[in-house]
């Protein structure tokens, strides 16, 4: 991995590890709040992963999400709760999947943040 002892003051330093990891994951999905591209990339991310969760809890699990668009339909529930500012989706039936909103929701709070911040910032510059 390029750059992985870069800033390491000593072998067992994890405070290094974290701040190294911290500063990749500022760079890869804000571009250290320079780059409003690269967080809308990074919540596509999320929702496209959120509904491959979904389908798959659905169709292996039979946990029963509420889709009405087929396989489009989980698409469409993950953006939802991504975007929603309801704690969970009250039309899933599943404890699984009402947990998996919920977390979808959190995150997607954090990931507009971002997305705030980084338009302001392109702006204000």
């Amino acid at each position: 991995v390029i750059g992985l002892t870069t800033g390491w003051r000593s072998p067992g330093d994890e405070r290094a590890l974290y701040t190294w990891a911290g500063n990749l994951f500022l760079w890869t999905t804000m571009g250290y709040g320079e780059q409003p591209r690269r967080v809308l990339g990074f919540s596509a991310a999320i929702v496209a992963a959120f509904a491959v969760v979904y389908w798959v809890a659905d169709t292996v699990f039979r946990v029963g999400v509420p889709v009405q668009y087929g396989d489009l339909g989980y698409l469409v529930f993950s953006l939802g709760s991504f975007v929603t500012l309801i704690v969970g989706n009250q039309a899933a039936e599943s404890q699984l999947i009402r947990l998996l909103a919920v977390l979808e929701g959190f995150i997607g709070v954090f990931v507009i943040g971002m997305f705030v911040v980084t338009v302001t910032r392109a702006v204000h510059r």
